[in-house]
């Protein structure tokens, strides 16, 4: 033990002895300056109490092998002290002395025959060290009998169950304790998770939670647990009611806001997640998972220049993890700082040189500034140096932005080839590139059926994107369909998030082709006072107004 605990522990055995005047006739075995005369006054059973906890204290104030001696004598001047009979029992069996750990334990439980904790770590003791199967089952049910609303007992014949393949025995015993009247949420906890352990049904396990989440109003350790279960079960609003409801009880709770965080995210609750991830900051500064969801975050609420700063923070706590370098380069882009994110990145490549990403975005950087030939270089060389190597998704953004970029620099032929790779990837901006690809096209006045093949495509995947839904009416324009034309455009506008000044434009040229002149007028209007730099649409408003 250490010394500097020794003085407390000393007080207490000083004032236990002097209180209870504790009877001591073998008492040489007490410290000189504790020993007392016998007690007077004191019936037996007193006396044997007051021995007991002047055995237990002094045992707490010597060291381990004189310790168990002391233990020994305030047990057996007391054997109703479950809570002594099972460290010692388990410090017995640790040390590999099963008779004595179980002589211990049932001395206890003639004294308290009612104690399933007693019975329980008996079971447990045949179980795992004599591997005894039949006696622990039986103690268990003995315990479990003495106690039916704690899960306990049952849990230990689960395991034992498990562990010997007895599927049958497993499901009769679940089955008897769905049909429990406990009052206690942790029962109902513990029995959920054991009935999603054999696969059963989550509909079923369902109406478990429930049941525990009406007795757990007013425990918020049991609360975060349910908040548990309602996650593995997939009720994602089931489980942030739990997680607040024990958040408002106790907000300290290790993992708690972390939890809240997550169902917030998943959510799209953003806002509601960031009062929660700056508290996490608060208690631990150098919480990384936190500035890493801040980054998420304030980029999914389009504030790059937060999304910046927690990344930086991220970084600055883990400056040698290359995904931290990521991270806050996609930021820095984001963002559009684009001498900073130049920056970055090129000291990036020197201290990464086999990870081709970061050529990548620092190719985007170059597209940013509209150095087309710099930045199709740099795609090149991340394309030789095995950006094919990273995810799926991430190889069909490089495509469709290398495809991008090559549109913009003109070179169209390549742009094809580029899109068209991104289109093969099915996965990540595959449907992107199906509509920049086919819009492409319908500009330069190529290909129009095989444009029309792609979009039709890409709606399939998203029939209410107006960016998609004007791509296909602007190749129905271009196939001379004006009707339709005007028909798929205003189906766009309906779908627009916010007024676009091409929909305008397009809807401004279909109406115009189809004689609508004044209609036309109105819509190219529109989109000049969306996008007052566009000559083209300045120059149809003025040939209009003649």
């Amino acid at each position: 033990m250490s010394s500097h605990r020794t003085p407390n522990l000393y007080a207490l055995y000083v004032l236990c002895v002097s209180l209870l005047s504790a009877t001591a006739a073998d008492n040489d075995w007490l410290p000189e300056s504790a020993r007392v005369a016998p007690g007077k006054g004191l019936n037996e059973l007193d006396q044997r109490h007051a021995e007991a906890i002047a055995h237990y204290t002094t045992g707490l104030l010597l060291g381990a092998s004189e310790g168990f001696a002391v233990f020994e004598k305030s047990l057996a001047a007391d054997p109703a002290n479950a809570d002594l009979a099972l460290r010692l029992a388990n410090a017995y069996a640790r040390m590999g002395n099963i008779p004595r750990a179980l002589e211990t334990l049932q001395r206890s439980v003639e004294a308290l025959p009612n104690d399933s904790t007693l019975l329980l770590s008996m079971a447990n003791i045949y179980y795992s060290y004599l591997g005894d199967v039949n006696t622990a089952l039986s103690l268990a049910a003995r315990a479990e009998t003495l106690a039916p609303d704690d899960f306990a007992a049952a849990d230990l014949a689960l395991r034992i169950y498990r562990a010997t393949n007895r599927d049958a025995e497993i499901r009769a015993l679940l089955a008897r304790l769905e049909k429990s009247e406990s009052t206690k949420p942790n029962f109902w906890v513990e029995l959920a998770w054991a009935k999603l352990d054999i696969d059963t049904p989550k509909e079923r396990v369902l109406p478990l939670v429930i049941r525990a989440e009406k007795l757990a109003k007013e425990s918020p350790e049991t609360l975060v647990r349910i908040g548990a279960l309602y996650g593995r079960l997939g009720h994602l609003a089931e489980a942030t009611r739990a997680y607040e409801a024990a958040y408002n009880l106790q907000p300290n709770i290790d993992g708690l806001r972390e939890n809240l965080v997550a169902c917030y995210m998943d959510a799209e609750r953003d806002s509601d997640a960031v009062p929660l991830l700056k508290e996490i900051i608060t208690l631990n500064p150098l919480d990384i998972n936190a500035y890493e969801s801040l980054t998420v975050i304030h980029g999914r609420l389009g504030q790059p220049d937060e999304a910046v700063s927690a990344s930086r923070q991220a970084l600055l706590l883990d400056s040698k993890n290359i995904g931290r370098h990521v991270a806050h380069a996609a930021s820095l882009l984001s963002a559009k700082q684009l001498d900073a994110a130049e920056k970055f990145l090129t000291e990036a490549r020197a201290e990464f040189p086999d990870a081709p990403i970061f050529t990548y975005f620092l190719g985007m950087v170059f597209a940013g500034k509209e150095r087309y030939d710099e930045s199709l270089k740099l795609f090149a060389e991340a394309e030789s140096a095995g950006i094919r190597m990273l995810p799926p998704e991430m190889v069909s953004e490089f495509y469709f932005t290398y495809g991008a970029v090559a549109e913009a620099a003109k070179r169209y032929d390549d742009a094809v080839v580029l899109l068209k790779r991104a289109i093969e990837m099915e996965c990540g901006r595959s449907t992107d590139a199906r509509n920049h690809l086919a819009y492409m096209w319908a500009e330069r006045g190529e290909y129009l059926d095989e444009a029309e093949t792609l979009i039709r495509r890409a709606l399939e995947d998203q029939p209410t994107n107006a960016a998609f839904l004007d791509t296909l009416g602007w190749i129905q324009y271009k196939q001379g369909k004006y009707k339709s034309a005007l028909e798929t455009l205003r189906k766009a506008l309906k779908h627009l998030d916010k007024p676009d000044a091409v929909i305008f434009d397009h809807i401004g040229d279909t109406c115009h082709k189809l004689g609508q002149r004044k209609r036309a007028l109105e819509y190219w209007k529109k989109s000049l006072e969306l996008d007052p730099t566009s000559e083209t649409v300045e120059k149809k408003v003025q040939e209009a107004t003649r």
